[in-house]
């Protein structure tokens, strides 16, 4: 007669492979939660870039135009004011006019229209010019701006702001 061998087949209990998928499953929570975080750290480092690049842009843009100047119109002396013209000798920059026009900062050199110094991506605040030049002097402004990242989602990331001020010498 035929012998019947009963072959002894490996295989995994219900919980070895259970246990299996909760170790995968931690593995892929732990990975997702990771780019998770690795998104939101670009998104937040790309705020403060943007926010930073633009400060210094419009720092020394006003820096120039204030060193390009020969006298300081307004504000008058120890004033403070949140716009400023400028007295040049060069024509075509007579007067140089800079002021805040909602949330853009902007400058006007001469006849020439109005030029907007920031982008869509960050918005102006709080400017303000200060005349702290000794009288019967060429004059010295000090000044200040607040740029903001434009965040219409309003993502905590995206939320970030930074005061700007610099001060700038006629010659």
């Amino acid at each position: 007669m035929f012998k019947v061998s009963v072959k002894n087949f490996k295989a995994f209990s219900l919980i070895e492979v259970l246990l299996n998928l909760g170790i995968v499953a931690l593995f892929m929570v732990a990975i997702t939660l990771y780019f998770n975080l690795l998104l939101n750290a670009n998104m937040k480092n790309k705020a403060i870039s943007e926010v930073n690049q633009e400060g210094m842009q419009i720092i020394l843009i006003l820096n120039q135009a204030m060193r390009d100047a020969n006298a300081v119109s307004i504000p008058g002396a120890a004033l403070t004011l949140p716009n400023a013209q400028l007295a040049s000798t060069v024509v075509g920059l007579n007067p140089t006019i800079i002021n805040l026009s909602g949330t853009n900062l902007q400058i006007k050199e001469g006849p020439s229209a109005y030029v907007i110094l920031n982008s869509n991506r960050v918005q102006v605040s709080a400017l303000s010019f200060t005349n702290v030049g000794i009288t019967n002097s060429k004059g010295s402004i000090k000044y200040q701006f607040t740029l903001t990242y434009v965040n219409p989602d309003n993502k905590s990331q995206l939320r970030y702001q930074k005061t700007f001020y610099d001060s700038a010498t006629l010659r």
